[in-house]
Order: structure tokens, then sequence, then C-alpha cells
């Protein structure tokens, strides 16, 4: 199997770990809470299909503010599906250095981990012209949550997968696909931007 861009990683994760229950974990509340790959790739694929339904667009550039964790791996596989970018950024960066970053990048979807980043940021992220929405990973009461997303994914299933079946296709190995910026220690952050091919070369 060719594996060009970063979602061709999935079949791969498929065929490879059909039986393995836990290609992911992570601890929730002193439970873990297990992701087969079966998981994975379905909801990486309700995820892009919500996406879709909210009008994301090729190149529309979506940010991820948390740490390490199964579900930024599952929305960074949805967002590559669309030819959309994956803007990963570091919850421990000023307040300026995000405010600048969200539009500078010109982000239209922030997912952030919890409410603690939430509070942090939600001024930031008001203060954008182009942030559109911002979701949350856990469960924050009167907030959005990417669940919604994956939900609206699964309601919209019929209408879109033709569509991102289409858009999977349209994407290239030498398509941008994320945009990681630096600390902003010399200055405001700077961008590097990645093609699906220079992340899968690591």
């Amino acid at each position: 199997m060719e594996i060009t861009r970063l979602f061709d990683i999935l079949q791969l994760y498929q065929s490879t770990y059909a039986d393995k229950t836990d290609v992911f974990a992570r601890n929730v509340d002193a439970k873990w809470r297990q992701y087969s790959a079966s998981e994975y790739v379905d909801l990486s694929e309700s995820f892009a299909l919500g996406l879709l339904a909210l009008g994301v667009e090729k190149g529309d550039k979506i940010a991820t503010i948390t740490p390490n964790r199964p579900e930024w791996n599952i929305i960074d596989m949805g967002v590559s599906m669309l030819g959309a970018i994956h803007v990963p950024v570091y919850p421990t960066l000023s307040k300026a250095d995000h405010e600048f970053i969200f539009d500078h990048a010109e982000i239209k979807f922030v997912f952030v981990s919890d409410k603690i980043l939430l509070n942090k940021l939600k001024d930031s992220i008001d203060k954008s012209k182009y942030v559109k929405a911002i979701y949350c990973i856990n469960e924050v009461e009167n907030e959005n949550n990417w669940l919604d997303i994956v939900s609206l994914g699964n309601q919209n299933r019929n209408q879109f997968l033709e569509e991102l079946k289409s858009r999977k296709e349209d994407v290239k190995g030498s398509d941008l696909a994320s945009i990681i910026y630096t600390s902003g220690t010399t200055g405001n952050p700077k961008g590097v931007m990645l093609s699906h091919s220079n992340l899968l070369s690591n």
C-alpha cells in the first residue's frame, strides 16, 4: 500500500492492528479510555464528515491547543482528509503569541483540551476576526464539544460521504498539511509549513 498522505496511515493501522483494542489510550479520571484501530478510523472519518457539514474547505486552518492525547490524532486525521491545514499550538504560549497565531494563520476553528485552557484562551479567541467557533475535548458545561462534530458527521454521512471521497482523492503528498509555530522567543512566532510528504518522511 502506497502511503503519500497522512490519512493513508489509517488503512495501514486498520489492516495491521485489526484486533488491537488499544492503539491509543489515555487516563481519564483514573480510568483508561482505550481506542481500537477501527474506532480510530471511524472517529476520524466521522469528524471529517462533520467538518464538511460545517463548511470547511481545502486550505482552511484548524487549530488544536492541548497536551498530547488520542483525540488530537483523530482531529489531525479528520482535518487532513479534507485538505485542510492543522495548526497545533503550544498551550504554554503567551496571550499575545496566541492572538498573533490566530490572526496570522487565519484560524477558522479552535479545539482546546479542557476548561482551564478554554478560560485562558477565550478572550484571545474572541478577539480574532477569523475564528468561527471553539470546541472543547473534555466535557465543559455549556460549551461546544468535539464530539458534537463527530455526531454531526454521523447524522450527515449519506449526504457528504461522496464529497469526502472526492476531497481525499484531491489531496496530494505535496499539499500543505500543518503549520507549526515556534515559541516566538525572538519576536512573533514563525510558522513552519509542512506538507504531507514532509511529515511522512519522519
